[in-house]
């Protein structure tokens, strides 16, 4: 089972854009977590930056962001094969 969720930013009164977001959406230990940490770390502090990534870079959403290291490149496989 999945634990379902939404990363998003405010857009104006009571309007947001965000992204679908599947497995482990819960705030302790999955995505509220992982943003945390990719905001301190992976971007920095930047908020805009980390915010376009994530939602304007790939509208159709994420299966998972959890435990993922960003500095890979996108198409990175363990055996180092690129994904088609």
């Amino acid at each position: 089972m999945s634990t379902r969720g939404l990363i998003a930013r405010a857009t104006g009164e009571a309007r947001f854009k965000g992204v679908y977001h599947h497995w482990d959406s819960y705030p302790s230990g999955g995505l509220g977590e992982t943003l945390v940490s990719l905001y301190r770390v992976h971007f920095g502090r930047d908020l805009q930056r980390m915010l376009e990534f994530l939602i304007d870079l790939h509208p159709a959403g994420w299966s998972t962001i959890v435990h993922k290291d960003f500095k890979l490149k996108p198409g990175y496989t363990m055996a180092g094969l690129k994904t088609p």
